[in-house]
């Protein structure tokens, strides 16, 4: 019985390696995808989902900044934006 839960530790530890195990994989074999693609997912930011009847809305500044916000609201505020560009126009 003591044995169970030490074979489910090692089965669940086994899953995934570490970034470190990707690396030491890539130096030995020279392929470096499945580093590349972790690095790649660790830079990501982790969008926020919205419930049913919103949106995520991303703006831009210095920082990327995503909230959600109504459907009912994105669409006024698309309309809005649409109708500045028509009044800059020449």
């Amino acid at each position: 019985m003591r044995a169970l839960p030490l074979f489910v530790l090692f089965l669940l530890s086994a899953c995934a390696p570490t970034t470190d195990e990707l690396f030491i994989k890539a130096n030995i074999s020279g392929d470096w995808t499945a580093v590349n693609a972790r690095l790649e997912a660790e830079d990501t930011p982790q969008r926020a989902k919205c419930r049913d009847g919103s949106v995520l809305v991303c703006e831009v500044s210095r920082v990327e900044t995503c909230t959600c916000v109504l459907n009912d609201q994105f669409h006024d505020r698309h309309r809005e934006m649409m109708r500045q560009r028509d009044n800059h126009r020449y």
